[in-house]
């Protein structure tokens, strides 16, 4: 019985690892515009020690950057970034702080991952879809 309290217990821990953001989701992304066309402003995501790191060089002086740090997103973080839970067959696992979250969404219907973008500054989170590039 206990031998498989422990099995059940390491396969939920490791099911959760599994699925949070990982180096794979590292890289350079454009938003997504209404018409499909990408912004020309791109963000950057970065893993480093104190977690992820979100930056975007500033439009008006280019020796700006704007830069977050976020940190893992729990399940209950992730239904309110999407207001309520994933639809049978998606998941989202995301990243954020108070003002944003980077999330990836996996849909078992459709091969590949989706990103979003999420504003935290309105009464209901804003999803804005990315294009990864790099």
């Amino acid at each position: 019985m206990i031998a498989k309290l422990t099995v059940g217990v390491l396969c939920v821990a490791l099911s959760q690892l599994a699925f949070a953001l990982d180096d794979s989701d590292v890289g350079t992304y454009a938003t997504i515009q209404k018409d499909g066309s990408l912004s020309s402003n791109p963000l950057v995501l970065e893993r480093t020690e104190a977690g992820w790191i979100l930056r975007q060089q500033s439009l008006k002086d280019p020796k700006e950057c704007l830069k977050c740090v976020m940190h893992e997103s729990a399940a209950a973080d992730v239904e309110r970034f999407f207001n309520g839970p994933a639809p049978e067959g998606m998941s989202a696992e995301c990243a954020h702080n108070s003002v944003m979250a980077f999330c990836r969404v996996v849909d078992a219907a459709r091969p590949g991952r989706d990103y979003r973008l999420v504003s935290l500054l309105e009464a209901k989170p804003v999803n804005v879809q990315l294009s990864k590039s790099k």
